[in-house]
């Protein structure tokens, strides 16, 4: 800039990050380069009070809404003066650095989910350990109907505790949950085991009628078993 402020020369580069040919603004001020261009006012409205105030090099960071999304733009300015030392006008340099600031906020992101993935399994492997205790210690001293609530309540309860451990992996790594990992199901049984776990309330009894044949269907275990624990829930809080 001279020493009024007009755009003196710019380079490539400010054209890239600016989107404007900067060229056709030589001999104006920034003001006039933000009239057609709507989304460089925050910009200007931050830059210019510096450049017309500041006899020091400054520095901020500026966040612009640009026809390619959101940017944001760190800018640096400094006064420029002749040798005699009087003021001859400004200098003023930016850079995209939104690529940098997600970058950041990725590697941030992820070591939040390394810790609290870290912290989710730390329980998980006594509980999965204390089941099996369970089953092991109490299941051949257990008759009829309790013999087999105890026996599925600790299924279910192992089969949790995995799939809740594939789940914090997951989350831990960022990666996509795995789906569709298709087998064949004993649905009734899937079912029940399910039942189990809420059939425990005293307030809520369940009316479990099964057809005489055994049904069997091609599904993922993890997804079914979710829906039925969904489906369960929403109908215990449904009800007065």
């Amino acid at each position: 800039f001279d020493s009024s402020l007009n755009i003196r020369t710019a380079n490539q580069a400010a054209n890239i990050i600016l989107h404007v040919q900067v060229m056709r603004f030589y001999g104006r001020d920034l003001a006039h380069l933000a009239r057609g261009h709507p989304d460089l006012m925050a910009l200007v409205k931050v830059v210019q009070p510096l450049l017309e105030k500041s006899f020091d090099i400054w520095q901020r960071n500026i966040v612009v809404e640009g026809p390619d999304g959101r940017k944001e733009i760190v800018c640096q300015g400094a006064p420029l003066f002749s040798a005699e030392g009087g003021y001859i006008g400004a200098v003023l340099v930016f850079d995209d650095i939104t690529d940098l600031i997600q970058a950041q906020k990725n590697a941030a992101w992820s070591e939040v989910a390394r810790r609290l993935a870290h912290e989710i399994k730390n329980p998980l492997t006594p509980i999965q350990l204390s089941a099996e205790r369970l089953q092991h210690k109490l299941l051949n001293k257990l008759d009829g109907d309790d013999r087999q609530m105890l026996s599925r309540s600790t299924r279910t309860i192992i089969q949790q505790v995995e799939a809740m451990k594939h789940m914090v992996d997951d989350f831990s790594e960022h990666r996509q949950p795995t789906r569709n990992q298709t087998t064949n199901l004993d649905l009734p049984a899937l079912v029940q085991e399910v039942v189990v776990l809420y059939a425990a309330d005293p307030k809520v009894e369940f009316e479990f009628q099964l057809g005489a044949e055994r049904m069997l269907i091609k599904a993922d275990a993890v997804s079914i078993r979710q829906l039925l624990h969904n489906m369960f829930k929403n109908a215990l809080e449904a009800m007065e």
